[in-house]
């Protein structure tokens, strides 16, 4: 269960004790919330401050905050820069009591900045340098949102959601659950008129914006009461309540939706027998009609690679594959041979005589796991300037790479494995370790690759890391289709968002894991675990 804790604790909602907040995140969290969501203008930060004295008297809490940013100057799409999101971001980590902000939504900007690349590489940005774990947006309109969703970076897009504004159930929804971007719902009760708790006599305190807001005086209509008038709204409040009691919903415009005991209906009060097609949804609860045709499981055999050469031919139903050794040779010299922009490395260019290294010992790997005959593939995001930069190898390190064999014989000396002379002075990425930790924690050894297979950076910083953009992620498309099928893999599993979404967009429908990087070693694990249970062949 997940719920929210807003602005009630700062701002606009007129005043609140302080141990009346704290006993308020208490009973949330004893009733099963997970989610606090907050922003850094609610009271100035004091909400900010609320949740983070809770939080740390309560460590075991396990609450996700959510707050936002961008509203501490004025709205204007040339403010919404690296340098002003590092000043709010530090500011909130502050209040919050943390060095890493769980999730950062841009708080309902310009229209313009959903569109902007250079904000979402400013956020990648931040990403990177663990200042915050995911990013989102707030919006207040439906192509905001689907711009948002566009986006692979995009986490989460809070919008309004009630029986007043229904509609986000037509599109938005839809384009969030393909994408794997998460929805929270702003103003559920539209601002306690559905709650049945008011009355036409109910009054709001002068700085509460129930009272001074009701128009869109100070800002936008929507965010109070979901933009229907206070004075029938109390009335029209307990009438969804009680429908929704029966299991019926009613929408704005009159119409009548009733998902009892699998009924399942639509009216339009002028028409009474207009009824929704098959796959049409409710727009009172989402449901589908039956007869809708469902996505059936994406068998990977037919993800054939695209647009170049494949060592692979279709052969009916299954895959004739080249010999393996010359198929994993043509398979790294392509890799090689790609070209990349001033913000990539391609660390198997030929241009650079250490890169021989990296070609041989990404070979020498990919023979390993031949003899391993492995079922899964693991796709990450993108390797990082102290891994696989420098060792030419998914997921592995200077001394995983220089180390003994592990316990599934895989790596050690006597192999062939060389690591290049700059490798000496680079501290081992801790991600890789962690990740083959796990692995041998749960008995699994799956191909890993990543969607993204060389090094995106910022320009003129090669030793620093980013988030690989979509169209970036489209280039390493048919080499992890390519590993598939030379590999016979049977199960693809994506390693964070950006993995699932580059998998999506080549049209397969995937189970995702938490990345292990930033903490998300027992999400990492648990994840695992978790498919290895549900029937995941090892």
């Amino acid at each position: 269960m997940w719920g929210s804790v807003p602005g009630r604790l700062g701002a606009d909602w007129g005043n609140v004790d302080p141990a009346q907040a704290q006993a308020i995140l208490a009973a949330s969290v004893e009733a099963g919330v997970t989610l606090f969501d907050t922003a850094d203008v609610y009271g100035d930060g004091k909400s900010e401050q609320a949740i983070g004295k809770f939080r740390a008297e309560n460590p075991g809490s396990g609450v996700t905050v959510a707050t936002k940013m961008g509203r501490r100057m004025e709205q204007r799409p040339e403010n919404y820069t690296l340098a002003n999101f590092r000043q709010w971001v530090d500011r909130s980590r502050k209040n919050l009591g943390t060095d890493t902000l769980d999730l950062v939504q841009l708080h309902c900007p310009p229209t313009p900045v959903y569109s902007s690349n250079e904000v979402y590489d400013a956020l990648d940005t931040l990403v990177s340098e663990g200042a915050i774990r995911n990013y989102g947006v707030s919006v207040e309109r439906t192509d905001e949102a689907l711009e948002a969703i566009r986006h692979e970076g995009t986490a989460s897009v809070q919008i309004i959601l009630n029986a007043f504004r229904l509609k986000p159930l037509d599109e938005v929804l839809p384009a969030a659950k393909a994408a794997g971007v998460g929805i929270i719902a702003r103003v559920p009760l539209a601002s306690g008129l559905l709650s049945g708790k008011y009355s036409k006599d109910t009054t709001f305190a002068e700085n509460d914006h129930r009272n001074y807001n009701r128009k869109g005086e100070a800002f936008d209509v929507g965010e109070t009461f979901s933009g229907v008038d206070f004075e029938p709204g109390p009335q029209g409040g307990q009438g969804v309540r009680a429908a929704g009691a029966e299991g019926r919903h009613h929408c704005a415009g009159g119409h009548r939706m009733d998902c009892r005991a699998g009924r399942r209906h639509h009216r339009h009060p002028r028409s009474p027998q207009r009824r929704a097609g098959p796959g049409q949804r409710c727009r009172g609860c989402g449901q589908r009609r039956q007869g809708v045709r469902r996505r059936c499981p994406l068998d990977l055999r037919p993800l054939l690679p695209r647009g170049h050469p494949p060592p692979l031919v279709a052969a009916g139903p299954t895959l004739a594959v080249a010999e393996p050794a010359s198929g994993i040779t043509a398979f790294v010299e392509r890799l090689a041979a790609v070209e990349l922009g001033p913000a990539c490395t391609n660390f198997f260019d030929y241009s650079v005589p250490e890169n021989a290294l990296r070609r041989q010992n990404l070979e020498i790997y990919l023979q390993e796991m031949l003899g391993q005959r492995p079922k899964v593939l693991l796709v990450g995001e993108a390797p990082g300037f102290r891994g696989m930069r420098i060792t030419g190898v998914p997921f592995t390190n200077r001394v995983i790479l220089g180390g003994p064999a592990n316990s599934f014989g895989m790596f050690g000396p006597g192999k062939g494995y060389v690591l290049p002379p700059e490798a000496a002075g680079v501290a081992a990425e801790p991600t890789a370790t962690v990740l083959w930790q796990v692995l041998e924690e749960v008995g699994l050894l799956p191909l890993l690759w990543s969607a993204f297979p060389w090094h995106p950076h910022r320009v003129g910083q090669p030793l620093s890391n980013r988030t690989p953009k979509p169209s970036e992620t489209k280039l390493g498309t048919p080499f992890w289709q390519d590993l598939a099928a030379l590999f016979d893999i049977t199960s693809i599993v994506a390693v964070g968002n950006v993995a699932q979404h580059s998998l999506q967009r080549s049209g397969l429908d995937v189970p995702k894991i938490r990345h292990p990087a930033h903490g998300g070693r027992s999400g990492f694990k648990n994840g695992l675990e978790q498919l290895l249970e549900g029937g995941m062949q090892a």
